[in-house]
């Protein structure tokens, strides 16, 4: 059992000062990541962290059946690439769901390895599993889509030559709480002499009352960069209610030209407690 002073050292001396962590809670507390990078980020408008190459990244206004396909026959039983993902989100009643999937190359597929439908109301992450890709990377040979069953919005992607996808975002499950203590950016190259990139973590939350708000991203806490890395203390931790979406989003303040930007931040979710 993880006790309320363990718990409170793994997030460090900021560790939920204002919560306090029953027994059954503190036993049910799950440690998750995200991380991404975008490799095009300009002056027009704020850019999420995200290897899709949009600006923005779509979830499903409601439950979706998707399906996942690669432009490479090499993803596929027998070939060199992935064999296997899994995708990771919410399902309809926003409860986290797993769904192991059978890559069938170019072909799409629509059912996961006990012949559900592919089905999520949000996308979490997505990930090559199971038999490792045979090519000397070990890794997925083409670009791997999650997107609409019978193509259209993409709301995945793990790019070829990877095992995972790079895009900075979470939806909170029901019946949990989210917390983040720290979160980290960093510029892997500016197009001009003096450029910053402006990055912000966003959430759909209130930023007084900490109650969920529908499609509607407040800022949560910025950073500047010129160069290198960073990483922001949170004290305490920021707390995002259950269906909470959250993400990092960028901008280049300078000239013409596309950035490299890469950030992250881990979470906690913690039950909730009636």
């Amino acid at each position: 059992m993880m006790s309320q002073a363990r718990f409170n050292a793994t997030l460090g001396p900021m560790a939920l000062r204002s919560k306090n962590l029953k027994p059954q809670q503190a036993r049910g507390i799950l440690s998750r990541y995200s991380l991404g990078h975008n490799l095009l980020v300009d002056n027009t408008n704020l850019q999420d962290i995200t290897t899709f190459g949009e600006d923005y990244i779509t979830t499903p206004t409601t439950l979706t059946a998707m399906e996942v396909v690669s432009d490479s026959v090499e993803d596929d039983v027998g070939g060199t690439g992935a064999v296997e993902m899994e995708i990771h989100g919410l399902d309809g009643a926003w409860n986290e769901k797993t769904q192991t999937v059978t890559m069938d190359g170019t072909t799409p597929v629509t059912t996961d390895t006990s012949a559900a439908t592919i089905e999520f109301l949000r996308i979490n992450h997505i990930h090559v599993s199971g038999t490792s890709p045979t090519n000397s990377q070990h890794t997925a040979v083409g670009n791997i889509l999650l997107r609409t069953a019978g193509g259209g919005t993409t709301f995945g992607k793990i790019d070829a030559g990877s095992n995972m996808e790079l895009a900075t975002r979470i939806t909170v499950p029901i019946n949990y709480t989210a917390y983040i203590a720290n979160w980290n950016a960093s510029v892997g190259k500016l197009p001009n002499t003096g450029d910053e990139i402006l990055l912000l973590l966003r959430a759909t939350v209130d930023p007084t009352q900490r109650t969920p708000l529908t499609n509607i991203f407040t800022f949560q806490d910025i950073m500047h960069l010129t160069a290198n890395a960073q990483q922001n203390d949170i004290e305490p931790a920021f707390e995002f209610p259950e269906k909470t979406e959250i993400k990092i989003s960028a901008k280049l303040n300078g000239g013409n030209g596309t950035a490299v930007v890469s950030a992250g931040f881990q979470y906690w979710l913690v039950p909730n407690m009636n």
